[in-house]
């Protein structure tokens, strides 16, 4: 009777061992639903100047060490389309942006004296190659900073020693006009509608508001939760959708610079028409939000160092998905550097070293992987509910399993 009660109490636990290890293995985990990660181009090192924006059906990257120097247009398969020479091979380009059939981008000429050195902002026609010069900065002290492109207007920040503009460009009438100059800007976007960027408070540089300009009426208003020395003003927009962020500690001064964001932040999200602005949770590190549609995006980053970075380098993210209607997170892709840009449910993104961009999509049928947005604990590891009832078999045989949370699992 014994021999018989052993036997089966080993094929218990032996059958408890299988279930614990090997269904696991075999169950998917939880999860966004997306395509495979493309790599669209491997080029360059940690330290160069590099960008990638998707626009349509086509992707723009720019990495300054590039030779020749020139602008690289894929298609979202990652397929090498065309490049795009810039006017001499002294040139770079500082910024870049792409809508539909349509590339933007500034050039400096390096060889020309710093003092006669004017920023000019291209438009490219990708299928005519045809090329326009859509601004020229006035002063060789002026800089065209930030650019960011829709159907019928592209809007561009003009940096000058103390301030900047923010101009509007339309690109029907060829017309050029103002719309902010009363301090440094620190981001911008627009959805075609409106206008909106972050900057510092006049006369104050370290508060931080976010200004949203209506196109069709000239008329600007502030978001009143981002008055805050918290906001750093990076900001993105799509619809009647605001995201930005607010650190979770004042801003600290290093090297002359204000530094944001290096104990985490909290990504807020703004709805223009209602006026309410709530609160999607916190995460380490810095990340700037995204948005599209109905989807925001931000990078998730385990807990930095003191000096705010990491040993191993940056390629540590994972990046985010909140959906606004369904209200649930999910999260995708590893060893993420940096999201660069997203239209639609596709996103690019890249690694620092060595410099690569990748193309990924993901579906809107995302499962819930958290329903309470906080901070990750260290040491996490999934569980799957299958789990979850082989421990209660081998409850009564000493064996113990632990359920912790992080975003994505």
């Amino acid at each position: 009777m014994r021999l018989l009660f052993d036997y089966k109490c080993k094929r218990l636990i032996l059958l408890s061992l299988l279930i614990v290890f090997f269904i696991p293995a075999i169950t998917p985990s939880i999860s966004a639903a997306v395509s495979e990660d493309i790599l669209i181009l491997q080029e360059g090192s940690q330290r160069d100047l590099f960008s990638a924006r998707i626009g349509g059906d086509y992707i723009a990257t720019y990495v300054k060490t590039s030779s020749p120097n020139e602008i690289k247009i894929f298609s979202l398969k990652g397929e090498m389309i065309k490049t795009v020479q810039l006017s001499n091979k002294s040139s770079v380009a500082t910024a870049i942006d792409i809508h539909d059939n349509h590339l933007y981008y500034v050039e400096q000429d390096k060889d020309i004296p710093r003092i006669e050195r004017l920023d000019t902002l291209y438009q490219y026609n990708i299928i005519s190659e045809e090329r326009q010069i859509i601004y020229t900065a006035p002063q060789y002290y002026e800089h065209i900073k930030r650019i960011t492109a829709e159907e019928r207007i592209i809007v561009f920040e003009l940096e000058g020693t103390q301030t900047s503009q923010l101009l509007v460009h339309n690109l029907i009438t060829g017309e050029t006009h103002a719309i902010y100059t009363k301090s440094m800007v620190n981001d911008i976007a627009t959805d075609g509608e409106y206008v909106i960027w972050g900057c510092g408070q006049p006369g104050n540089e370290i508060l931080t508001e976010i200004h949203v300009y209506s196109i069709s009426t000239g008329n600007t208003f502030i978001i009143p939760e981002s008055r805050s020395e918290l906001s750093y003003g990076s900001v993105d927009i799509s619809g009647n959708y605001v995201t930005w962020f607010k650190a979770l500690e004042s801003p600290l001064w290093e090297n002359g610079m204000l530094i944001h964001g290096r104990k985490g932040m909290e990504i807020m999200l703004t709805d223009l028409i209602s006026g309410e602005t709530v609160s999607l949770g916190t995460s380490r590190g810095y990340s700037r939000p995204f948005i599209s549609g109905d989807n925001v995006l931000f990078l998730e980053r385990p807990a930095p160092n003191e000096d705010g970075g990491y040993e191993d380098g940056w390629d540590n993210g994972k990046i985010i998905i909140y959906n606004i209607k369904t209200g649930k997170y999910s999260g995708l892709g590893s060893d993420v550097g940096s999201i660069q840009d997203i239209e639609g449910n596709a996103i690019i993104w890249s690694r620092y070293n060595p410099v690569s961009f990748w193309v990924t999509t993901f579906s809107e049928e995302t499962e819930n992987i958290m329903n309470t947005p906080t901070p990750p604990q260290e040491n996490a590891s999934p569980i799957n509910p299958i789990s979850i009832i082989s421990a209660a078999m081998l409850a009564g045989l000493g064996y113990r399993l632990v359920k912790k949370k992080r975003w994505g699992m």
